[in-house]
């Protein structure tokens, strides 16, 4: 079992890197995967 987080929330003023840590984090998730259809499950 999974003790990762189901959902992560970023909360950031303008211009801090919310786009680049979504981005960082969404690969990853990918990198990580097993499965080669992973990118599927994610919300971004």
């Amino acid at each position: 079992m999974s003790l990762d987080p189901t959902f992560t929330i970023y909360n950031a003023s303008a211009g801090s890197g919310k786009t680049f840590t979504l981005v960082k984090e969404y690969l990853k998730i990918l990198l990580k995967a097993n499965h080669a259809e992973k990118f599927k499950n994610i919300l971004a």
